[in-house]
């Protein structure tokens, strides 16, 4: 895949077991002396820096667990290559605890340095803790500002309750001065002229007759203008062609009911809006493919698309898929939007094709996408979000690129292929994720944190490659397939290997690149790494 030019993202996280001393050197003018915590962990803290207005710098401390901090006796040290260099006490920033005289684990502290120096993406800054009360050092890491933490995308659709409207790209309606304001199921389906999700009898609204088919196809395709809105009472919740096929067009199409066919395809098309299906409905074509084509938005939190011999595929701008079920047993399935995919909790399995997903932001938060014996790719043009998400294939490769990618607790995984992870930005695959492959296994980021990850090459080597920030691999088991096949951690790109911790099985010692670009550089490490 292409490698895009992109941003770094930095977090430290560092907890003090034993003596720390700083020498004057480290911090020129700044002396903290003998720094001891007496051998006992003080506090395990999270820094982040993301840039401020006019080129200044945020800095978020969060406390993760260990003794409480007294915010009059802890100082903040920030300092540049340049030698610019900044001391907020905590007491200085804005604590989010309810106690102000205490940093306690759970609790955030914010400060803004309005430094002469101008800070963006990817420039990095060496930051301490210093708990000034008992000589302790908490925190001491290089940081690179990153981006923003990216936020889940909030939902664009919820469903309507009993006898409302859908919304969404229209009112409740009120039928007008003083007309009938409509009712959302009349019995039958309809056409909807003012697109409230209502009929209206005093209106233009138009009865449309739909029912099963025993011997042909279900079909209808509306008149430009309306949406054709076919609500839970039709045909008893399900409408079938038993011997035909299901095709569904209009300019926008609302499904309240499960669709079937029991020999050929299912299609739902709108030409110049949304589609609409409801939770808990079922798009099936037991022997044909399911197709939702919208040129506006797709809303299908909670559906099920289905075909036991041929594709699924959905197509629209911005798609809600949360929970959604996506089940092709002998087809390939692809889901492509022009803008977000929010498929937070969504299922998408196919046991014989390739699986792909594509749009701009890419939530997959708790999803589980799998190929059983096809490829599995995951392409944003902007981030993807797949914390606590199952990517896995089970005989060809997994593919994930986006700007920034966040795979935070997650399984990613090919039994028989490589796996291929490449953003523009930050790689997060922190925490409890998995990488496992049979073949290369191979992030690229402008960094990677990987840290208490496991990554394993049954058959291959590894290779973490940060373009310009740093690859955090503390506490993370990096394993490959021998002796000669290699791990590799490279940060020609101007950033630090953070290796404390980690484990390496197969090579004989992790490759870094330049030689001498990781920390800690002390005897414990020195024979595992070249």
């Amino acid at each position: 895949m292409p490698t895009r030019a992109g941003r770094s993202r930095g977090v430290g996280v560092v907890l003090l077991t034993a003596l720390v001393v700083v020498a004057v050197a480290t911090f020129g003018a700044f002396y903290l002396g003998s720094l001891d915590s007496g051998g006992e962990a003080l506090a395990t803290l999270d820094v982040r820096l993301e840039p401020a207005d006019g080129g200044d710098v945020a800095v978020t401390v969060t406390h993760g667990g260990g003794q409480s901090l007294a915010t009059t006796e802890t100082v903040v040290v920030l300092r540049d290559d340049a030698g610019n260099e900044a001391r907020p006490a905590l007491a200085d920033g804005t604590l989010s605890g309810a106690s102000p005289e205490t940093f306690d684990a759970g609790e955030t502290w914010t400060w803004v340095w309005d430094s002469t120096e101008s800070y963006a993406v990817g420039e990095r800054l060496r930051v301490l803790v210093v708990h000034e009360g008992t000589g302790s050092v908490p925190f001491d890491s290089p940081v690179t500002v990153s981006e923003p933490e990216i936020a889940t995308l909030a939902p664009k659709y919820e469903p309507p309750a009993p006898g409302e409207g859908r919304g969404g790209d229209g009112g409740a309606g009120d039928g007008g001065d003083g007309g009938d304001p409509g009712v959302r199921d009349p019995g039958f389906a309809y056409l909807d002229h003012d697109r409230d999700h209502r009929y209206e009898s005093d209106t233009q609204d138009t009865r449309v007759d739909l029912a099963d088919n025993d011997n042909g196809d279900v079909r209808y395709a509306a008149p430009s203008g309306p949406l054709l809105v076919i609500p839970g009472s039709v045909s008893g919740g399900e409408l079938r062609a038993r011997n035909g096929r299901v095709r569904l067009e209009a300019d926008g199409v609302d499904v309240d009911v499960s669709l079937t066919s029991t020999t050929s395809a299912v299609e739902v098309i709108a030409r110049s809006g949304p589609v609409y299906v409801g939770p808990g409905d079922t798009l099936y074509g037991r022997n044909g493919a399911v197709t939702v084509d919208a040129d506006g938005d797709v809303f299908a939190d909670g559906a099920t698309f289905e075909s036991d011999t041929s594709a699924v595929s959905l197509t629209g701008v911005a798609m809600s898929l949360r929970d959604t079920t996506v089940d092709a047993r002998n087809g390939p399935i692809t889901v492509d939007a022009g803008d977000d995919v929010d498929a937070g909790g969504a299922t998408f399995e196919s046991a014989t094709s390739r699986v792909e997903v594509s749009g701009t932001t890419i939530d997959l938060t708790a999803a589980t996408v799998r190929s059983d014996n096809n490829a599995v790719r995951i392409d944003a043009s902007g981030d993807v979000l797949a914390d606590d998400a199952t990517l896995e294939s089970g005989t060809s490769a997994v593919e994930v690129s986006g700007e920034t990618v966040r795979l935070r607790d997650a399984s990613v995984t090919s039994d028989n292929d490589a796996v291929t992870v490449d953003a523009g930005g930050a790689i997060d695959a922190s925490g409890t994720t998995t990488f496992r492959s049979s073949s290369t296994l191979s992030l690229m980021g402008a960094s990677i944190d990987v840290h208490e990850a496991s990554l394993e090459s049954t058959n291959r080597g590894l290779t973490l490659t940060a373009t310009s920030g740093d690859v955090d691999i503390r506490n993370a088991d990096l394993s490959t397939a021998s002796q000669w096949q290699d791990a590799v951690a490279d940060v020609t790109g101007g950033g630090t290997v953070r290796l404390d911790g980690f484990t390496l099985t197969g090579d004989d010692r992790l490759d870094v690149r330049p030689d001498d670009a990781y920390t800690p550089q002390t005897g414990e490490y020195a024979g595992d790494v070249e």
